[in-house]
């Protein structure tokens, strides 16, 4: 059997716990959510993260040629792009 890590059986006890400060609080919120993620998306992001997924960034794809390319743009801040 694996051991738990100190932290992480800290962060347990803390999720369900009382009277934490704001910062404590803040990790606990992010534990609860944290454990709502499907773990199918975790191991997706991890795959994009080291780069083993055909998809890729702009920046990521900078200098190499495509036949085919496919855009994804969120209406709501590609204004905020600057390079």
């Amino acid at each position: 059997m694996l051991a738990v890590p100190g932290r992480v059986r800290d962060r347990e006890r803390r999720r369900t716990a009382s009277n934490l400060d704001e910062r404590q609080q803040r990790q606990a919120d992010f534990s609860k959510r944290l454990r709502g993620v499907p773990y199918r998306e975790v191991i997706s992001i991890t795959e994009f993260i080291d780069e083993r997924t055909p998809f890729s960034t702009q920046h990521g794809v900078k200098g190499d040629e495509f036949d085919k390319v496919i855009v994804v743009i969120d209406d709501s801040a590609w204004t905020l792009y600057s390079d």
